[in-house]
């Protein structure tokens, strides 16, 4: 009889999941870093929490005074909803002129972010294009 229990044993998809996830996360560091070093920073910084999101405001707006204000907006809670979506936007813009690929990256930024990246196409200008 199968029970409860024995899907707690099932490792064989803990090791799936697992797996996914950490493939995952390499190409999200290997997106930022590149979106990164195509903005003019350093890649490294995108792999150090906290300050990947400083760095990542000040690519989105560049010399902005609010950048602390929205710094820490990120880190409360329902709120940080509204400044993720806006900065998504914001970063996006930088990248690109074109406001389909401005939505998706709020939308979709791990396969947005691939495009932004990979692409010969889209150059980071530090004005809004």
């Amino acid at each position: 009889m199968f029970s409860y229990n024995d899907l707690i044993w099932n490792t064989h998809g803990n090791t799936n999941y697992r797996f996914s996830l950490l493939v995952f996360y390499v190409l999200q560091i290997i997106v930022w870093w590149r979106l990164f070093e195509k903005a003019g920073e350093e890649g490294w910084k995108s792999i150090i929490p906290i300050y990947n999101v400083w760095i990542a405001f000040n690519i989105a707006n560049p010399g902005s005074s609010n950048n602390i204000l929205w710094f820490i907006g990120s880190f409360i809670p329902h709120i940080q909803i509204l400044v993720v979506i806006f900065m998504g936007y914001k970063f996006a813009s930088k990248f690109t002129d074109n406001i389909i690929i401005r939505i998706l990256y709020m939308v979709f930024p791990f396969f947005t972010g691939f495009l932004l990246a990979f692409s010969d196409q889209f150059q980071y200008s530090p004005h809004d294009q």
